[in-house]
């Protein structure tokens, strides 16, 4: 049976690439979507098939993430929920190739939540997935602890855990930052509301990230760690 379940992720896999192919309806691309997001969190980090699975998922992101047609507004909230499940798993894949593909998606994750073509659900779903990546970079992280341990180059494992140490700045952090800052000198009534609503979905991020917290261990650690976050922004403007 288990040998059966674990070809059956890269087989649901093929599925969910195939009804994101050229031609195929947008629900079509959402249900595959759905079915990749599903296959890539279920997996554990020491699955003989995650790494095929998460490479496989991967392929999706970056695909969409390169074309100039994005599509309707829940395909894009549909890739940040593909990517948040990478994370969620432990993001293996995006711990390979010293950290540039974590990078790589924080990026992503970054341009998605600060759009001001997406609707306020989709910006909030990608500064989920900005919380689920920072959490992927705690040391905790079975996942990460595992891709430090198999780089034996030391430049490029000293790359992978700066990449990692400073994932929660660049993630949970920054973003904030950087829209209250720009909303307090922004002088156009076009762009001021984005900035505020970026404020409020990476707030919602902090809240995503404190549940974590929350299910890993006592809720007044969870508190603690949120009110500190809240803190090192505040401090920053």
């Amino acid at each position: 049976m288990g040998r059966y379940l674990a070809s059956s992720s890269i087989e649901s896999m093929a599925v969910a690439a195939k009804a994101l192919g050229k031609g195929s309806s947008s629900s079509m691309k959402l249900a595959g979507l759905r079915l990749a997001a599903a296959v890539a969190e279920t997996l554990p980090h020491n699955d003989r098939n995650t790494a095929v699975v998460q490479a496989e998922a991967w392929k999706l992101v970056e695909r969409h993430s390169k074309d100039k047609e994005k599509g309707p507004d829940e395909l894009r909230a549909a890739y940040a929920v593909l990517l948040a499940a990478m994370c969620r798993a432990g993001g293996s894949f995006l711990w390979t190739a010293a950290g540039f593909y974590a990078e790589e998606a924080l990026k992503m994750a970054v341009a998605g939540l600060t759009d001001e073509a997406v609707s306020q659900t989709t910006r909030e779903a990608f500064a989920v997935t900005l919380a689920d990546l920072a959490a992927a970079a705690q040391q905790s992280n079975a996942a990460l602890a595992a891709a430090l341990e198999a780089e034996k180059k030391p430049a490029k494992r000293q790359q992978l855990e700066k990449t990692a140490s400073s994932m929660f700045q660049a993630a949970m952090v920054q973003p904030f930052v950087d829209a209250a800052v720009q909303g307090s000198v922004c002088t156009s009534r076009a762009l001021a509301p984005l900035y505020q609503d970026v404020c409020t979905a990476v707030a919602l991020g902090w809240s995503h990230y404190a549940s974590k917290l929350t299910a890993a261990g006592p809720a007044a650690a969870a508190q603690d760690a949120l009110v500190a976050l809240a803190l090192r922004a505040v401090s920053m403007l």
